[in-house]
């Protein structure tokens, strides 16, 4: 496999994102791109509280300019971002709340 180790992982995150991806999300400006959604069951408080905590997965070069706050549309569900957490790999895990 011939290129830099950081065009060998732009190929392997875009791949990743095209074979795993399950949902799209309507960012702010009306860009779409394709993320791995999830709704995981989440406890905050021990077993007090339980709810759900919907995170996608994308890739970070298609939600760079994501910042907490910010409207995301999936499924025709409106969410605010939490936080957004680059992985250092070229994907990001953005946390969310519904709007």
């Amino acid at each position: 496999m011939s290129g830099s180790f950081a065009a060998i992982e732009a190929r392997m995150t875009r791949a990743v994102i095209d074979r795993l991806s399950n949902a799209v999300a309507t960012l702010p400006g009306g860009a779409v791109v394709s993320v791995i959604f999830d709704a995981a069951f989440s406890a905050p408080f021990g077993q007090a509280v339980e709810t759900t905590q919907p995170v996608f997965v994308a890739r970070t070069e298609d939600v760079s300019a994501l910042v907490q706050g910010d409207d995301v549309v999936l499924a025709s569900v409106t969410y605010t971002v939490e936080r957004v957490e680059p992985d250092g790999t070229g994907m990001s895990r953005v946390t969310l709340y519904k709007a």
